[in-house]
């Protein structure tokens, strides 16, 4: 059980917790790194909030105070932002430890605390994390951040603060009998049905956060990126069933998830962490979990989408955009001199289109990668691309909204991909407690009151 002193300034978590090495001057270099004063750090041979051992020379700071690299900014934020977009508030003392990492080793130590802790893991991306870590009665969040020269772990006990949404959305669900399909950093996958306030189907996926979630049109299948005790994996549903059909352990850092239209197909797009950071593609049977094919990429070159039936993606490296066969990993054709940083497939495969960041669409055969019409749309609102409802076309949905459960309008222009020619337009205004989706009959946006996301399951907080 962790054991917190009273909330008094300059007392934090006491030395018998932290396993106090005693000798401060047996770690210098990071004091002196840091320019920390004699007193105002303890030598530490143990990481409690995590429940793991201190790498050699970590320090934990006895003073609240900024630091070099670390400033009132960032205490506050770790003290009143961050805790509250984890729906929970600091009801204790901040506390700061700083573990010796450079800019390359941070990564990989990072992703190492998140397989080897018992802690809840509610989110990962490139050298930082976030952490929950009981008992249920005094939880603590630990925010784990790279600084110059270090890690830091800012950890604090917390409550939680329920919100009225509390859930996160695939931004460009293409949607059959208006289904919403929601997640949440508590491990929760649920999909919503219009017009009702209970979900449809909802269980409790994961152990830690749910990372990325797609699903097919009619959410049938589901596949969900999210931690377990232990690790990274993804998993696979067939709603109404709570029990996964599949499960697949990944590393890395996710990025992008893909469930063909057949939902037979995952593939996971993850980032290494390595000193050159490579992207590794990941195949995977959705029936079984087993992986079927695995690609790791050069450093520079980046996988940016995935054809709907699993077999191609596409990948960018500076000025160089590639078809790549994910089975095999041969490159089918590449292109020069491309600008887009947005990638998808029309539907049917036939057309690769990509986006700029001036709103033109530029498009490409996939059989010989000879370029086609172009089209031009608003580049200075947020744009997502999915398939269209019928044989070439594409949707474009723009939004000026900071995520798809945010006040907004949405747009769509679905064209035929080929001939340039519009299909149809369609526009929405939410008001942020509504997900976004593309009816895939129509191509037109449609929006969806989010449902109760945890109906029914145990609370994370009992």
């Amino acid at each position: 059980m962790l054991t917190f002193r009273p909330a008094v300034p300059g007392l934090l978590l006491s030395s018998v917790l932290w396993g106090a090495a005693g000798a401060q001057d047996a770690v210098p270099a990071l004091a002196a790194e840091f320019k920390l004063a004699a007193g105002s750090y303890t030598a530490v041979q143990t990481l409690p909030s995590l429940g793991l051992r201190a790498p050699p020379g970590s320090l934990h700071l006895n003073e609240l105070r900024p630091v070099r690299g670390i400033h009132a900014a960032d205490l506050r934020a770790y003290q009143e932002a961050v805790p509250k977009s984890y729906q929970t508030r600091c009801v204790g003392v901040l506390d700061l430890t700083l573990v010796p990492a450079n800019v390359n080793e941070a990564p990989a130590l990072v992703e190492r605390w998140a397989r080897e802790t018992d802690a809840l893991v509610l989110s990962r991306t490139f050298g930082r994390a976030t952490f929950l870590r009981g008992p249920a009665s005094k939880p603590v969040l630990s925010m784990v951040r790279p600084v110059a020269g270090a890690v830091l772990i800012a950890t604090c006990p917390v409550a939680e603060v329920p919100q009225p949404v509390g859930a996160w959305l695939a931004l460009g669900q293409r949607s059959a009998a208006g289904t919403l399909l929601a997640f949440n950093w508590y491990g929760t996958l649920a999909v919503c049905v219009d017009g009702q306030e209970q979900p449809r189907w909802n269980v409790r996926a994961f152990e830690g956060a749910v990372q990325l979630a797609t699903r097919n049109p009619e959410a049938s299948r589901v596949a969900a990126v999210g931690w377990d005790r232990g690790g990274l994996a993804v998993k696979v549903f067939a709603p109404p069933a709570k029990v996964p059909l599949s499960r697949a352990p990944l590393t890395g850092t996710p990025r992008s998830v893909f469930l063909s239209e057949d939902g037979q197909r995952v593939t996971v797009l993850t980032q290494d962490n390595s000193s050159r950071p490579r992207s590794v593609v990941t195949s995977v049977n959705a029936q079984t979990g087993r992986a079927v094919a695995r690609q790791v990429l050069d450093p520079g070159e980046r996988a940016e989408t995935v054809s709907s039936d699993g077999l191609w993606m596409v990948t960018t490296a500076t000025s160089t955009l590639r078809l790549v066969e994910i089975l095999s990993g041969k490159v089918l054709w590449s292109s020069k001199a491309s600008v887009a940083t947005t990638f998808e497939f029309a539907r049917g495969n036939r057309w690769l289109v990509g986006m700029d960041q001036k709103g033109q669409a530029i498009t490409w055969q996939t059989d010989g990668g000879r370029r086609g019409p172009s089209v031009q749309v608003d580049g200075r609102t947020r744009t997502v691309l999915l398939p269209g409802p019928a044989m070439d076309q594409l949707s474009i949905l723009s939004g000026n909204a900071t995520s798809s459960s945010a006040p907004g309008e949405w747009s769509t222009l679905t064209w035929t991909v080929g001939t340039g020619v519009p299909v149809s337009q369609g526009q929405v205004s939410g008001t942020g407690e509504e997900g976004v989706v593309l009816e895939v009959q129509t191509g037109r946006p449609r929006l969806i009151r989010m449902c109760e996301v945890a109906a029914g399951l145990p609370p994370v907080f009992p």
